[in-house]
């Protein structure tokens, strides 16, 4: 029998809870198995925001044990959507191993390297979107990702975090691509 999510829970708790895992709040839920939360571009697990949002409630998390994360009413995906957020089924979900993606970096591989990062403009230099760049935003944490530049893979490395969109980084000298 699933679990319903006691009642009480707002937009303002969500909201927070959110801000805590942009800020890398510890929490004991893993990676989501078959739906993300988007918000403002970036995707997060929504059991763990939910009962992270239960510590702004309650004042404490509620452990993923006591709710379930499904669709049905009373479950985490239902909860966050009625408070009106998005919850979007992962394409390969079921699966919860890790993606595999292939980058072309190119003259920015050394920049993206040293600073931690993945970036791709979300337009090509025609102002037309790509969706090869959109991918960028698709990557989730776990993932692994493969980095080719100038004819090698240079680098094989894990996501830390999952991708979302972000104006170029400052001081990243890849003159053809504009802020966005």
């Amino acid at each position: 029998m699933s679990k319903a999510i006691p009642a009480g829970l707002t937009q303002q708790h969500v909201l927070q809870a959110i801000q805590d895992l942009n800020a890398g709040t510890e929490h004991p839920f893993g990676l989501p198995s078959g739906y993300e939360l988007i918000h403002d571009g970036r995707r997060y697990p929504p059991k763990a925001v939910v009962g992270i949002a239960f510590q702004h409630f309650t004042g404490e998390i509620l452990p993923p044990q006591k709710f379930s994360g499904g669709e049905a009413p009373g479950q985490a995906n239902s909860v966050l959507r009625d408070l009106g957020f998005q919850v979007e089924a992962i394409p390969e979900a079921g699966l919860n191993q890790p993606a595999f993606w292939w980058v072309n970096q190119g003259s920015t591989f050394a920049e993206e390297r040293q600073d931690g990062y993945v970036w791709a403009p979300q337009k090509d230099k025609a102002n037309n979107p790509k969706f090869h760049h959109e991918n960028v935003s698709k990557i989730r944490e776990g993932d692994v990702i493969f980095h080719y530049c100038k004819g090698d893979i240079r680098a094989v490395s894990v996501a830390t975090s999952a991708g979302h969109d972000h104006d170029k980084p400052e001081g990243l000298s890849a003159e053809p691509w504009k802020k966005e």
